[in-house]
């Protein structure tokens, strides 16, 4: 499939409409010296169709309709100089148009830019094209300026050219852009707590507090001692054999500790098995590191348990690692004992590292309970990851922790890589491991009280998901951990073929800001997730609001 500019509306074809290629509508920003051309792109079944108009650049339209006369394709164009994925999924090529002179910049005030025809040869310009899901796209982006006559480039990096995190990718840059022009933007995109006024403990804060003086310089690696013990401790007590302070790795959020341990684990090729959905960071992080993200599936008609089946396809001789989120971000999915051992059995029959993303093990509703993989699986090598961004609502504390249990002989080379990238770093945050013994210790008083029936999380969760389900077209499987409704809509309702598109438009036009499902990596377009961590009217005033915006929504 390739990309012809030129020609203007006349060649367009619209994918929103039904025409071409079935997917995702796609947009395109030509950027130059001259301050920009928008395009609107829709994908046929061989070519996209461009047509176009200027921006306020003072630009002769026929002029440059001749000028900008050639194509782009995915493997071949004229003077080609990178193409690729950035990090929030844009399409890039950037090239260089032969024979097209530059002009001045930036133009004298109070008089348009000079004519093309006027200046020196040798622009430069990138293209950008949000593009559909599924192709294999390769090269980077290159960003380009004339200096003297010579071409100036800082490249990005080639390894980042599939790696995204669409969950704080255009949608939210487009919400800054509404902020910055005086909207009020209603956000139920993250889930961080303290944003909707639910604080940490107290007992937590003091501690902190108190030993801030002590907390001025590197602590070890790994992080400080007390943290370390008060984490193994917890995790004894879960029926976790053999686990010490030396096995804790404390980090700089979860976040920070999943790069980390791919970054050890993985060479050149390597697959991680991850659900779909997923939190996106991991797989964004095993491209980053190199890898590739094999998504398994999760069945929503199953309460989003893992198809164990389908799990078991996905493995090959290429696999190294099975990441198990529980519970789940962003379907709420507290998987059965049963589902887990299954999980646990692949991973022992392939020789596979069990990565247990468990952010959410506190965080449950309606008698559901969590199940530790680690203490399932005492004979195999798991990383359990957690911390106190939710239970503890300390998400800016970006303190977390990295628990390794199992045999761990058969893994020195895998750890020592893991200790090198801890010194690498110098160490965690050293203030905000002090909160991590208080919190684990009972001090902090945990997170049941806003649990049980009559409990703030409890309420919002089931007004939201009662309220949600009232939509004509939309349905949620009812989340029983975690702090997140992924609703599904009815593509016989509401006919989505792009759900990022849909969700900007519901912010440009609600002022409403979700996340949209295949930016969780779900192969289908019809899913949101919406944080039900807003008090109860705030949250109807957000569903209303999403309720009148798919009455008449259509793409």
């Amino acid at each position: 499939m390739g990309l012809r500019l030129g020609g203007g509306p006349a060649g367009y074809r619209d994918t929103r409409a039904g025409a071409g290629r079935a997917g995702r509508a796609v947009r395109a920003v030509w950027q130059n010296e001259l301050g920009g051309i928008t395009f609107e792109v829709g994908a046929g079944t061989e070519r996209c169709f461009v047509k176009w108009a200027p921006a306020a650049s003072g630009i002769d339209l026929g002029a440059e309709a001749a000028r900008l006369d050639w194509a782009v394709s995915f493997t071949r164009v004229p003077r080609l100089l990178g193409q690729g994925t950035d990090a929030t999924g844009s399409w890039i090529v950037t090239a260089a148009l032969p024979g097209r002179p530059a002009p001045p910049w930036p133009p004298s005030p109070g008089r348009p830019p000079a004519r093309p025809d006027t200046a020196a040869a040798g622009v430069n310009c990138t293209l950008r094209v949000y593009s559909e899901r599924g192709h294999a796209l390769f090269g980077h982006d290159r960003r380009l300026g004339v200096r003297g006559g010579r071409t100036v480039m800082v490249s990005q990096a080639s390894r980042l050219q599939n790696v995204r995190y669409d969950i704080r990718g255009p949608v939210l840059r487009r919400a800054r852009q509404l902020e910055a022009d005086g909207h009020h933007i209603l956000k139920l995109n993250l889930g961080n707590p303290a944003a909707f006024g639910i604080g940490a403990p107290d007992a937590v804060l003091r501690d902190v507090v108190h030993n801030i003086g002590d907390a001025q310089g590197y602590s070890d690696a790994r992080g400080i001692h007390p943290a370390r013990l008060a984490v193994a401790q917890s995790y004894q007590r879960r029926g976790v054999p053999g686990v010490g302070p030396d096995d804790v790795f404390l980090g700089n959020g979860v976040s920070e500790l999943i790069v980390m341990a791919l970054q050890a684990l993985l060479d050149t090729g390597d697959e991680v098995l991850i659900p779909s959905p997923d939190y996106p960071l991991w797989t964004g992080a095993v491209g980053l590191c190199g890898g590739r993200a094999v998504h398994y599936s999760c069945d929503e008609d199953a309460g989003w348990e893992p198809d164990l089946e389908h799990v078991a396809a996905q493995i090959s001789p290429r696999t190294r690692a099975l990441v198990i989120i529980n519970p789940n971000n962003p379907t709420g999915a507290v998987y059965s004992r049963q589902t887990l051992l299954g999980l646990l059995d692949l991973a022992r029959r392939h020789g596979l590292l069990v990565l247990a993303d468990e952010i959410y093990d506190q965080i449950l509703y309606e008698g559901a309970v969590h199940e530790c993989a680690a203490a399932l699986a005492p004979d195999l090598l798991v990383l359990t990851m957690c911390g106190l961004s939710k239970t503890y609502r300390l998400a800016g504390f970006r303190s977390g922790w990295l628990v390794v249990s199992g045999p761990r002989h058969d893994a020195a080379e895998y750890l020592e890589g893991l200790e090198l990238l801890a010194n690498m770093r110098l160490c965690p945050n050293v203030p905000a491991q002090y909160a991590i013994a208080t919190a684990l210790g009972g001090g902090g008083q945990g997170i049941a009280g806003l649990l049980q029936p009559g409990g703030r999380l409890r309420e919002q969760r089931d007004h939201a998901w009662q309220k949600i389900n009232e939509i004509p077209g939309v349905d949620c499987v009812k989340p029983l951990g975690a702090l997140y409704l992924f609703p599904r809509l009815d593509p016989e309702v509401h006919k989505i073929a792009d759900d990022e598109q849909m969700v900007i438009d519901l912010l440009e036009q609600q002022h409403l800001l979700l996340s949209h499902g295949t930016g969780f990596n779900l192969p289908s377009a019809d899913h949101l997730r919406l944080v039900f961590l807003a008090a109860v009217d705030v949250l109807d005033d957000a569903i209303d609001r999403l309720g009148s915006f798919l009455q008449t929504y259509r793409q």
